[in-house]
């Protein structure tokens, strides 16, 4: 049985993984979910908020454990570790490391430790051990479109009706109302965390769809093993913008641009423009928000753009600038290594929690932590260019997309707390191969010649 195929075991792990998170419960949240106010305290499992034991964890245990029952098979080189593992293992241990410094109780930030490395690092360390070439990549992302015109065909019975799937087998959802009316019909919901997570989650499977259409152009390789979904990706390009999910839909917009975009150095020179403008963003996030916050009530033309947006139930953008706003004096008080907590924003009794990912981490454990995780991402970018060494030739379309997938997901950050957790077996698949996804001599596919 081949370990490239959809059916060989190395892949299996991966395959639960992704399963599991769009089918089983988020977290055990109890009577209070009924709270039409509750939502306003759910952060995701992304970070470690609340219960330790929730979907993130469950899964990361177990796949990791599957993973490394079954991975035998994979190269040696899979399981060592290579300095592109540094950042992982850094937001690993940044609440330890930040409560050395920030007095929070050392039981607390050991805690907190090993939930980030249920939730991430296992599901880094499944992706390093499981993808170890970049045909296992390509069979995984066809799993995440496969998926993706799954939940599409679920998604179309919640847009037409309403959001019923979650609570009918699991009981209340936090955000089981929260932003459910669009300007037609309604936002589902699914078995995601929150609407903008679900949003998300149709934009990877849009630039999923996109790099299928593409790498179709450049070849007719697969026309054998994924014909009938190569033509279904064109479809699955449009779900985030039926589902009226305006962020994901620009974000979606743009990782399809950097895509489509075929020349190395206008990619490179775009991405190092997107993440520098990112890090002044954030840098200069308070005056920004204070100002932003401000003409939304002052300046008339933006004025009457909020009424027509709120009149739209699309007016959510200047509710979550507000909220960002509100908690930028507690993470003056402790800019370096944080309050050591995620519940830091509490303690702003009458304020509700940030909305953004970045602000919770910069809350929660400082600069330090914020780095530690921005890394996740940077890092891989710079391996992935600096293992190119022909600025002339294409670059392989499914590890570019892994790439695409993990910024988009970084941008939407600032914003939202939702993170798909599923994209870091991706990540942990572009760890182990940066430099072996574009070495194919397989005829038709896109080379890049490396030093030998």
């Amino acid at each position: 049985m081949s370990g490239t195929s959809l059916y060989g075991m190395r892949l299996w792990p991966i395959i639960g993984y992704l399963a599991g998170s769009l089918l089983l419960p988020i977290a055990p949240f109890g009577p209070q979910a009924e709270n039409p106010n509750f939502f306003t305290s759910v952060l995701g499992n992304a970070l470690p908020y609340g219960p330790l034991i929730n979907r993130a964890t469950i899964l990361g245990g177990l796949s990791l454990l599957m993973a490394g029952l079954i991975g035998w098979s994979a190269p040696s080189s899979s399981r060592k570790l290579r300095w592109l593992d540094v950042p992982m293992l850094c937001w690993i241990i940044c609440p330890t490391v930040a409560g050395v410094f920030n007095a929070s109780p050392f039981r607390q930030d050991i805690q907190q430790s090993v939930y980030l490395a249920f939730a991430w690092g296992a599901p880094y360390a499944v992706g390093r051990l499981c993808i170890t070439h970049w045909d296992d990549l390509r069979i995984c992302l066809l799993a995440f479109l496969i998926a993706g015109g799954v939940t599409f065909g679920f998604a179309l019975i919640e847009f037409a009706g309403g959001r019923f799937y979650y609570e009918a087998i699991y009981g209340p959802h936090p955000f089981q109302m929260e932003g459910e009316t669009r300007y037609f019909g309604y936002r589902p919901l699914l078995m995601m965390e929150d609407p903008n997570q679900f949003g998300m989650w149709f934009a990877t499977v849009a630039i999923i769809a996109c790099a299928f259409w593409l790498n179709s152009r450049q070849s007719n390789q697969y026309q054998t093993d994924a014909g009938p979904w190569l033509k279904a990706s064109r479809v699955l390009v449009l779900p985030v913008f039926l589902f009226q999910a305006i962020g994901a839909s620009v974000l979606s917009v743009f990782g399809m641009s950097l895509l489509i975009i075929q020349n190395p150095r206008v990619l490179s020179r775009g991405l190092l423009f997107a993440g520098a403008l990112a890090i002044v963003l954030f840098a200069c996030r308070g005056p920004i928000l204070h100002y932003a916050r401000q003409s939304l009530n002052t300046v008339p033309a933006a004025r009457s753009a909020k009424a027509w947006l709120q009149d739209h139930s699309l007016g959510s953008l200047s509710w979550r600038l507000a909220r960002e706003d509100d908690h930028l004096a507690l993470i003056r008080q402790h800019p370096i290594v944080g309050w050591g907590d995620i519940n830091f924003w509490r303690l702003n009794s009458d304020r509700v929690r940030p909305w953004g990912l970045v602000t919770l981490i910069a809350g929660a454990y400082g600069t330090l932590g914020v780095l530690c995780w921005v890394s996740l991402t940077v890092t891989p970018i710079l391996a992935w260019f600096l293992s190119h060494h022909a600025d002339d030739q294409r670059f392989c379309v499914f590890g570019k997309t892994v790439l695409v997938l993990l910024l988009v997901q970084l941008i939407d950050a600032f914003l939202n707390s939702g993170y798909l957790l599923t994209l870091v077996v991706l990540h942990g698949g572009m760890t182990s191969n940066c430099t072996v996804f574009c070495r194919t001599s397989t005829p038709g596919v896109s080379t890049v010649k490396t030093k030998k």
